[in-house]
């Protein structure tokens, strides 16, 4: 039986910080998305299968917040972290 590699959902707008934490999280063998704003994220989990999602709590057009409510809406169980840098 093989065990599937867990994958997470990186969002945030500033695409530094993306990038720095799927390098981290992708060298500790997790399987990483990346998403830009909270729309895309939302996106992206209808078409993929997500463990986690990590979101930034200030980005445009939808907020961390906002944007876990609608999750919660559709995908009630997949965890959530809010991150920010302030």
């Amino acid at each position: 039986m093989q065990l599937e590699i867990p994958s997470l959902l990186i969002t945030d707008d500033d695409a530094d910080l993306r990038e720095t934490l799927r390098e981290a999280l992708e060298r500790r063998g997790y399987r990483t998305l990346a998403a830009g704003d909270g729309e895309q994220a939302l996106e992206i989990l209808q078409d993929e299968q997500v463990h986690l999602l990590l979101l930034d709590m200030y980005m445009p057009r939808l907020t961390g917040l906002e944007t876990v409510r609608r999750v919660k809406l559709a995908f009630a169980d997949l965890p959530c972290i809010l991150m920010t840098a302030n």
